[in-house]
């Protein structure tokens, strides 16, 4: 009874002096130095968004040329430009992953895909300014045949991609 007290009271103190951000970095958030990272570079640079013209994605078209406009996804870390993608799925399998890009491509889409920091890889389908558009076209594309019954919008300030 004794030992397990005194483990407990350990494990307890140690938890309370780093618990915190070692849980939030297991988690997939941001830790106190990405957060003291993101405060710095927010200060140091700024951008003017107002001069970046909305992306209208009214129709599968506007998506398509959307996506031509994107990378190629041969690699697996491309940038993240948008704020809001739609997943089509998650993989720790490379295989399933080229499957589902060639999926993607095979049916109009450029798809991006961002290793994420559990392990597995996202494939996403397209990337949006808001999550509005995001889900607007994410219900378009469950409409299709092709399309995973299980299709989600992924939001990029998460910070759960490397």
């Amino acid at each position: 009874m004794r030992k397990s007290v005194i483990i407990s009271l350990i494990v307890a103190s140690v938890l309370s002096i780093s618990g915190c951000d070692w849980i939030r970095g297991e988690l997939g958030m941001p830790t106190s130095a990405d957060l003291d990272a993101y405060r710095s570079s927010k200060y140091v640079s700024k951008v003017d968004t107002s001069v970046i013209p909305a992306a209208d994605s009214t129709s599968a078209d506007s998506l398509s040329k959307q996506a031509n406009a994107l990378p190629a996804a041969d690699s697996v870390k491309p940038s993240v430009e948008k704020r809001f993608y739609i997943v089509a799925g998650s993989f720790k399998d490379a295989s399933n992953v080229k499957k589902m890009e060639d999926i993607l491509k095979k049916n109009g889409y450029t798809p991006l895909s961002f290793a994420m920091k559990n392990g597995f890889t996202m494939v996403t389908a397209g990337g949006f300014d808001t999550e509005a558009e995001a889900s607007k076209e994410m219900r378009f594309l469950l409409e299709k045949d092709f399309s995973p019954e299980d299709l989600w919008v992924y939001d990029a300030n998460t910070k759960k991609h490397k």
